[in-house]
C-alpha cells in the first residue's frame, strides 16, 4: 500500500498553486513587454530575493544572534537565558540565510510565547539581569522599574555585557495548556534590542483571544533593522480567517504571502481559499473553489483507497497513476492561478497542475504557461520560494483544522 496525503484542508493548502480558466471567463491580454523580457524579468526578480536575504543575513541583529548563540551555552532553567537563547536562534537562522517559513516559526513561538518563556520570566521579576561570564547565568541585579532589561557580550570578544535587550508593555490574559504545561496567554509585549548605543532590532506584540483561549487577531512586528517582518491573523467567529506575512525593507515589499479562507474550519466545510504570494515585483494570486474540490477529491478516494487514521489516502501502487492523473483534473477543473507584475498588474504567465514521475514517484508539479505557449517549471525561478510557500500553506491549513487559529 502506498500512502498519499489527501487530507482535505492540506490538498487545499497545496493546489492553491494550480490553476485553470472556464470557457466562459474574461480572457486577461498578456504583459506587452514579450514573453523572453517576461523570463528575464522572473529571473532578475529570482536574483534579487537572494540579494536581499544575504543583506538580513548580514544585519546587526543577526551578527549579533550568532555570537549570542555561541556564547551563551548555558543550562540554566531561568526564562530569561531561555529567551536570550530563542532570540538568538533567530539571529542565527537569519546569519545562516535560512528559509524565511523557518525565520517565521521562530519569531512565531517567540511572540506567542509557546514555550512559556515571557510568561515564566516576568515571574521572575523585573529590573536589571547581568550576565555573569563565570556562573554562565543571568544575575537579578535591581528590582527596580516595571520593564525586564537584560546586558550581556553580542559577542565572544566582547570584553563587557555590551548588548542590551529591554522588554516592556507585557499583559498576559487567561491560562492555557500549551507542550504539556500551563502558560499565560500574551497579549501585549514589547522589546527592543541595542549593542552599544546602536539600535538593531525592535519586536511588539498585539495579541487577542475568544473565551477559549483561540487567537482572534495576532499582530507581530519584528524590526531586524533596516528590515521588517510583520505577521497578522485574523479569525471571524472560526469561520473566516486571513493570515499575512510580509518580509520588506521601509515599504519596499520583498516578499509576502496573503492567505485567506472561508467556511467552516471545524467541519472541514470550505467554500473558497484565495491566496496571494509576491516576490519581489512578481505576484501569484490563486483562488481555490473548495466545496466543489473537496467533493472530487473524496470521490478520487472513495474510487482508489481508504483513508487512514491520519487522513492520509493509501492505496495500492498500482491504481497511483490513475488516481495522481484524476486528482490533477480536479484541481484545474476548480482552481484558478495567475502569475503576474505586481506595479502594473500584467499577466505573465497562467499556472497549471501536472503530474510528474521522479524515478517511479508521482508527484503534482506546476508549469508557468506564457503567451507564447511555452512551459516551464515554477521551481526553476523560484525554488526555495515557492517550495517554502507550498510548505507554509500546508502548515497553516494544518493548524486550522484543530481550531482557527496557532496552536
Amino acid at each position: 500500500m502506498k500512502k498519499i496525503a489527501v487530507n482535505l484542508l492540506a490538498i487545499i493548502a497545496l493546489v492553491v498553486f494550480a490553476t485553470s480558466c472556464s470557457e466562459d471567463e474574461t480572457v486577461e491580454k498578456f504583459s506587452p513587454l514579450g514573453v523572453e523580457k517576461d523570463k528575464a524579468n522572473i529571473e532578475e526578480e529570482g536574483i534579487e530575493l537572494v540579494g536581499d536575504l544575504k543583506s538580513l543575513s548580514e544585519t546587526d541583529f543577526a551578527t549579533a544572534g550568532i555570537n549570542m548563540n555561541q556564547l551563551l551555552d548555558s543550562q540554566s532553567e531561568l526564562a530569561s537565558n531561555k529567551l536570550i537563547e530563542a532570540m538568538a536562534l533567530l539571529g542565527t537562522s537569519m546569519a545562516n540565510e535560512e528559509p524565511l517559513q523557518d525565520q517565521m516559526t521562530i519569531l512565531k513561538e517567540i511572540s506567542l510565547d509557546q514555550q512559556g518563556f515571557l510568561s515564566q520570566l516576568w515571574d521572575e521579576g523585573c529590573g536589571v539581569w547581568d550576565w555573569d561570564k563565570a556562573q554562565n547565568t543571568f544575575v537579578h541585579s535591581s528590582t527596580e522599574g516595571a520593564t525586564a532589561t537584560y546586558h550581556f557580550p553580542a559577542s565572544a570578544a566582547a570584553e563587557s555585557n555590551n548588548a542590551t535587550l529591554i522588554l516592556s508593555d507585557f499583559k498576559a490574559g487567561q491560562q492555557v495548556e500549551m507542550n504539556g504545561k500551563k502558560i499565560e496567554l500574551v497579549e501585549t509585549f514589547k522589546a527592543e534590542m541595542t549593542v552599544g548605543e546602536e539600535l538593531i532590532g525592535t519586536l511588539e506584540v498585539n495579541n487577542t483571544f475568544d473565551s477559549n483561549g483561540i487567537p482572534q487577531s495576532v499582530n507581530i512586528t519584528f524590526s531586524p533593522l533596516p528590515f521588517i517582518f510583520e505577521m497578522e491573523l485574523k479569525n471571524t467567529n472560526n469561520e473566516e480567517a486571513s493570515w499575512r506575512y510580509t518580509f520588506k525593507e521601509d515599504k519596499r515589499i520583498i516578499v509576502e504571502h496573503i492567505l485567506s479562507v472561508k467556511g467552516s474550519v471545524s467541519t472541514e466545510s470550505i467554500n473558497t481559499v484565495e491566496t496571494t504570494l509576491q516576490i519581489e515585483n512578481i505576484v501569484v494570486h490563486g483562488v481555490v473553489d473548495g466545496d466543489a474540490l473537496a467533493k472530487e477529491i473524496q470521490t478520487i478516494m472513495q474510487k482508489y483507497g481508504t483513508t487512514g487514521e491520519d487522513g492520509g489516502f493509501e492505496m495500492p501502487e498500482t491504481n497511483e497513476a490513475a488516481a495522481m492523473a484524476e486528482l490533477v483534473k480536479a484541481i484545474n477543473d476548480h482552481t484558478r492561478l495567475e502569475l503576474k507584475y505586481a506595479d502594473s498588474g500584467n499577466l505573465i504567465a497562467k499556472v497549471e497542475a501536472v503530474v510528474t514521475d521522479d524515478n517511479g514517484h508521482k508527484d503534482i508539479d506546476l508549469l508557468f504557461i506564457f503567451a507564447d505557449d511555452s512551459k516551464v517549471d515554477a521551481e526553476t525561478y523560484f525554488a526555495d520560494s515557492m517550495k517554502n510557500f507550498e510548505d507554509e500553506l500546508t502548515k497553516f491549513i494544518t493548524e486550522l483544522e484543530g481550531k482557527m487559529g496557532i496552536q
